[in-house]
């Protein structure tokens, strides 16, 4: 999927997101106990298109997804889409799925539904959540799209690191490319992001059945492999990788 060309957020979607990831990010501050590994910790702070939320963070064990409804003349904009990908993409991923209502007036005037606590609603049941009530210090294994997130997010300092600038990523499983950027000689490229564990074969012709189409042949192509020590990775738990390789792997059809 060709998600370098991403649709542009409306202006009320920024200020509806921006106000929403600074309130939980001072929520995050006044509850975080920084002597506890597992306290709250921000998993995913940046928005990625396509996706299923808006934003992701941690309390111990749980993973809460947030996903932004601005409402405009007291209705909501989150459509029956928006509200199923992010319901099945918790259950299949082991999140939390919240909704942070918030009110956008006069297309420049952002107010939240209730000031008090965390203002995020359970989709699932429709009941406020309080993150303290639901993690806990039982190890989780971390999800398939947990596992995604955290390569791209280690192969993006490894691109900075290049000099080469981000324009997008995607960190649904199932969607390629990972990333798209911008080398130090202005051209675009693709990148995969796939990650092994300690002893896996590395089969790239597996991973590049999927990019044959019109979106990708017309830009080279770049993997950069992730190599995991540990057999199984955990929630909130230190994990230990190196970088298995980054090369071209698929040169522009012009």
């Amino acid at each position: 999927m060709n998600h370098l060309n991403r649709p542009e957020p409306t202006k009320e979607f920024i200020m509806a997101r921006q106000y929403a990831g600074s309130h939980i990010e001072k929520m995050i501050v006044e509850n975080r106990d920084l002597r506890d590994r597992l306290t709250y910790r921000w998993i995913k702070p940046e928005w990625s298109y396509p996706s299923f939320e808006h934003f992701s963070f941690a309390y111990k064990n749980a993973i809460f997804s947030v996903f932004v409804d601005y409402y405009e003349d007291e209705q909501s904009t989150m459509n029956e889409n928006e509200i199923s990908r992010l319901l099945e993409a918790s259950q299949k991923y082991n999140l939390i799925p919240c909704v942070f209502p918030i009110v956008v007036e006069k297309g420049n005037i952002c107010l939240p539904f209730s000031l008090k606590g965390w203002n995020l609603v359970d989709l699932r049941n429709g009941n406020m959540i309080n993150p303290d009530q639901f993690g806990t210090d039982t190890k989780i294994p971390m999800s398939e799209w947990e596992i995604r997130n955290l390569s791209i997010q280690v192969s993006r300092d490894e691109i900075i690191k290049r000099r080469w600038h981000l324009l997008s990523f995607c960190d649904i499983p199932e969607i390629d490319p990972q990333i798209w950027v911008k080398d130090e000689n202005g051209r675009i490229i693709w990148v995969l992001v796939r990650t092994i564990f300690n002893n896996d074969s590395v089969d790239k012709s597996a991973w590049l059945n999927n990019i044959d189409n019109i979106g990708m042949v017309m830009y080279d192509g770049y993997i950069i492999i992730i190599q995991i020590t540990e057999k199984i990775l955990y929630r909130g738990y230190p994990i230990n990788y190196e970088y298995e390789r980054f090369e071209c792997i698929k040169k522009a059809s012009r």
